[in-house]
């Protein structure tokens, strides 16, 4: 008998009292119940683990409190901690919409067997709903909101971990890996996921190496596309047409 959780659902955190434990109870009182969930925390000094201690008593809760060099650092530790076949990264300040995520993204993945799930996401206090299926190419302009997508966990053995030379925008890198990999199913569920909060640091800033450097991310490319790659890659410091090809 397989007691292994079948959703790891990993939350990094750094000083988060002020939203974390609406978080955490959004996990927790899932109707949906075999999971985990790993709280990545990165040496809080403000009340962090006190809340975290609240919901000592859930063991499906497990928390782990270690400095570390970055997001995308601790989100890797999560991984690695991860017990469950699917991972789901939820931000301290974000929350699960409602109390059936997780049974219905459940059902999907037994249903269809993919490999990749992801719906939409209430982006802030716009209310605005964020998401739509995508191909490859529209990740070349567009992007799925993190907090909206379910993997398994056996991924990162095929595209390697986030890399944590960004320190923005390692998802978007992680994400376009895994629609360019080859009999890997993904798979897009026409439903809310989550409560996106848009001050975070990923929703405000983006790495400039990214920007640069993210046509060479795809396999397939267009002559302009290539140009601009060749660009990036080659151009003299001196010729500069960086506004263009943005």
């Amino acid at each position: 008998m397989n007691d292994s959780p079948f959703f790891s659902i990993i939350t990094v955190v750094l000083n988060g009292d002020k939203f974390l434990e609406r978080s955490i109870k959004s996990v927790l009182n899932q109707s949906y119940e075999n999971f985990e969930l790993l709280i990545i925390d990165g040496k809080s000094t403000d009340n962090t683990l006190e809340i975290v201690r609240k919901f000592a008593n859930d063991k499906r809760l497990k928390c782990t409190s270690e400095s570390d060099s970055g997001i995308y650092d601790a989100m890797n530790k999560g991984i690695q901690k991860a017990n469950g076949e699917w991972i789901y990264f939820l931000g301290y300040d974000d929350f699960l919409i409602d109390n059936d995520v997780l049974h219905e993204f459940a059902n999907a993945i037994k249903t269809d067997q993919p490999d990749f799930i992801y719906g939409k996401a209430i982006w802030g206090e716009s209310n605005q709903i964020f998401g739509k299926s995508m191909t490859i190419n529209d990740l070349k302009k567009g992007y799925i909101c993190h907090q909206s997508i379910f993997v398994r966990k056996n991924a990162f053995s095929l595209t390697g971990y986030f890399d944590t030379k960004f320190k923005y925008n390692a998802d978007a890198q992680f994400i376009i890996k895994c629609f360019q990999l080859e009999n890997f199913k993904i798979k897009f569920l026409n439903r809310i996921v989550a409560y996106y909060h848009t001050d975070g640091v990923s929703s405000t800033n983006v790495d400039d190496n990214f920007v640069k450097y993210k046509y060479t991310f795809f396999h397939q490319l267009s002559l302009l596309e290539k140009i601009k790659k060749y660009y990036f890659l080659y151009k003299p410091n001196w010729f500069k047409l960086s506004r263009i090809f943005k």
